[in-house]
């Protein structure tokens, strides 16, 4: 009886032990399979706003509407007694300044470096009276 009782708990944690395994793998590749997608997703989008964006300088065009995707190209600025709030900076074109509210947190811009930005055109800074984007896609030159 003892027999009995010993191997069928042995058969059950056997049981037990490749389930668990098992789901393990599959939740790991369920995991992996969502990062890759996403990556894809996101590069989808990027490619589908620089495509659609529309290149825009200042003073910017009443046809330019609030919402719009737009494309400025410029070097980073921080004027005269102003700090840099985080990844926010502002980039000077042939035109004028526009206010980039960076919403790519892994992109460091220093002044003085070349940039294209790419992002939602915010309408005018109600502090500022600039230009204001947010930008989804920043890159340096």
């Amino acid at each position: 009886m003892k027999k009995l009782l010993l191997m069928n708990l042995l058969i059950f944690t056997a049981i037990l032990g490749a389930c668990s395994n098992s789901e393990a793998n599959s939740q790991d590749k369920t995991e992996n399979n969502t990062e890759d997608v996403a990556a894809d997703d996101q590069e989808k989008i990027n490619k589908d706003l620089k495509e659609k964006a529309i290149e825009i300088d200042f003073p910017v065009s009443e046809e330019v509407q609030v919402e719009d995707e737009v494309m400025i190209s410029g070097e980073v600025t921080v004027g005269p007694g102003e700090e840099q709030l985080g990844n926010d900076f502002s980039v000077e074109t042939q035109g004028g300044i526009f206010e980039i509210m960076n919403l790519q947190l892994d992109t460091e811009v220093n002044e003085g470096d070349q940039v294209t930005v790419y992002g939602t055109y915010r309408g005018e800074d109600a502090d500022t009276g600039l230009p204001s984007i947010n930008a989804t896609i920043v890159e340096q030159k």
